[in-house]
């Protein structure tokens, strides 16, 4: 049977041939490579709830998404943050609560009240990412225009005097009046 004193020896012997052994098998330092940035595909859906076959909807025959669902990240509790999709999406994409944006109709901007506020889709555009957008995120009118290297659609208002949209945006602000 082992003293503590032999255990403690025999501890520091093999830590020592492994330090040795290892020393002497790099010769030179590795070279120090830059890790690549993560792959992300990040997908919104509006409006569709979860009749996924994923989800286990009883009726639905989504084979491709189910697929992609099995090889990423799936959110499984997923909760809306306001009962209007531009309050919603403009608080999953800034990460701040609609009480914090101010954004609780489908006519606002975020940017326009703050203006050093980054969405994610900007975010990964601001470090080298390609952010593509198809269909509606901010909705067409108050996209986040500067966030999209594909896709997307100019920020549109009505209001020539102010270089700054308004945080709030009528209905009759998205249509433009030409001259008869």
């Amino acid at each position: 049977m082992q003293t503590h004193a032999q255990f403690i020896a025999l501890s520091a012997t093999i830590g020592f041939i492994s330090s040795v052994s290892g020393f002497a098998q790099s010769k030179s330092p590795a070279p120090k490579t830059e890790p690549k940035p993560m792959n992300v595909l990040f997908l919104v859906s509006d409006d569709m709830r979860a009749d996924l076959g994923v989800y286990g909807h009883p009726t639905a025959r989504t084979p491709n998404i189910d697929k992609l669902a099995t090889q990423g990240v799936m959110f499984e509790r997923a909760y809306c943050q306001y009962p209007l999709s531009c309050p919603s999406r403009t608080s999953l994409l800034t990460g701040r609560r609609p009480t914090t944006t101010g954004v609780y109709t489908n006519l606002e901007w975020f940017g326009a009240t703050y203006p050093d506020w980054v969405s994610l889709p900007k975010y990964f555009r601001q470090n080298g990412y390609a952010t593509l957008r198809t269909g509606k995120i901010f909705h067409d009118s108050i996209d986040d225009t500067e966030a999209w290297t594909e896709g997307g659609t100019e920020r549109i208002y009505n209001d020539p005097v102010n270089s700054m949209p308004p945080s709030y945006t009528s209905p009759e602000s998205f249509y433009v009046v030409r001259p008869a």
